[in-house]
């Protein structure tokens, strides 16, 4: 015979609304006591009382359900209020059809707005780049300005350290003229010849390790101009890249 929601609540269909709650509320306190734990099916039977309840628990849709087992088609009334027959079960098609057009729609805007995410994580990252771009630019343009400011700079310090030098290489020579002349004025002539020529031989010593100087330092400059040039080659190849 086939099993109906009475079966499921224990009871028989001419049990008052009353008995047929306290056979559910008998039926749930043993099912979650701890005596029904061991009980394999414990799980299905607990469903089974429950979705019996949820139909006979309410007078209405107990009604269309008692007259669907005695073989009758429920009233329109009967079946309007249950949620049963033809009106309801297009009702049900209906709300499907909603369902799945908003699960639809739901996905496309899903869709969306992860395609403007990737984009705009590309717009950023383009952005991100192009500033540091132009960060290397300006830091070449700044260290281009500073080697460009500073050659001059060195090259007046290197002139006036010439000149320095120069003016005291004279005032050496008229101090150390003077006192040759003041020390050597009763010496032979001999004597003082040999002083000439140990002078003359200071100063062409002197002046040799000024030409070293001064050639160091235009090599110096020479390496500061072509070091420049390279600078500025290379920021004018990130500009042509940009």
């Amino acid at each position: 015979m086939k099993r109906t929601l009475y079966d499921a609540l224990q009871a028989r269909e001419d049990f008052t609304d009353a008995q047929l709650k306290r056979c559910y509320e008998r039926l749930v306190e043993h099912l979650d006591s701890p005596a029904a734990a061991d009980q394999p099916d414990r799980d299905a039977q607990r469903f089974a009382v429950r979705e019996a309840w949820s139909v006979l628990g309410n007078p209405v849709t107990r009604a269309a359900y008692d007259e669907r087992l005695r073989g009758a088609a429920p009233s329109r009334e009967i079946a309007m209020l249950a949620g049963v027959g033809p009106g309801v079960e297009s009702s049900g098609r209906m709300r499907w059809l909603l369902l799945g057009t908003v699960i639809l729609l739901a996905f496309g805007l899903w869709q969306g707005v992860r395609s403007f995410l990737h984009q705009s994580d590309r717009w950023a990252q383009g952005v991100s780049n192009e500033v540091e771009a132009r960060r290397r630019e300006a830091a070449n343009q700044v260290q281009i300005q500073e080697r460009l400011s500073g050659a001059p700079t060195a090259e007046t310090a290197e002139a006036r350290r010439q000149r320095e030098y120069e003016a005291a290489m004279k005032a050496a020579d008229a101090n150390e003229q003077a006192r040759e002349e003041v020390e050597y004025a009763d010496e032979p002539m001999s004597a003082r010849e040999a002083a000439d020529a140990e002078r003359h031989a200071r100063e062409q010593e002197a002046k040799q390790a000024e030409a070293q100087r001064a050639y160091e330092a235009r090599r110096r400059l020479e390496r500061d101009k072509a070091e420049l040039e390279r600078l500025q080659e290379e920021n004018n190849s990130v500009m042509r890249l940009h």
